[in-house]
């Protein structure tokens, strides 16, 4: 069974200044195709960046929840507004 939509971290090496990224892929579209991108300090911090920016961008509401999920794993809450 293939998964449509994958998210994928990049986490830091630990010690290092950089920015946990995740990437939103489609597998319905083009091979490798990110649909988006989020960055933050720590995964749950990425995943509201990536769904901020699916809900300013007006992505499909499958999108958008699929982001929302994985937040609300992570964090126990779904997040409620793009600031």
């Amino acid at each position: 069974m293939t998964v449509r939509l994958r998210l994928e971290f990049a986490d830091p090496i630990p010690g290092t200044a950089d920015l946990t990224h995740v990437t939103l892929f489609d597998s319905t579209r083009p091979p490798n195709f990110a649909v988006a991108t989020g960055t933050g300090e720590r995964r749950e911090d990425a995943l509201l960046d990536l769904w901020n920016t699916l809900v300013q961008r007006d992505e499909s509401p499958e999108l958008i929840e699929r982001a929302a999920e994985a937040y609300r794993r992570i964090t126990g809450v779904l997040p409620t507004s793009a600031p």
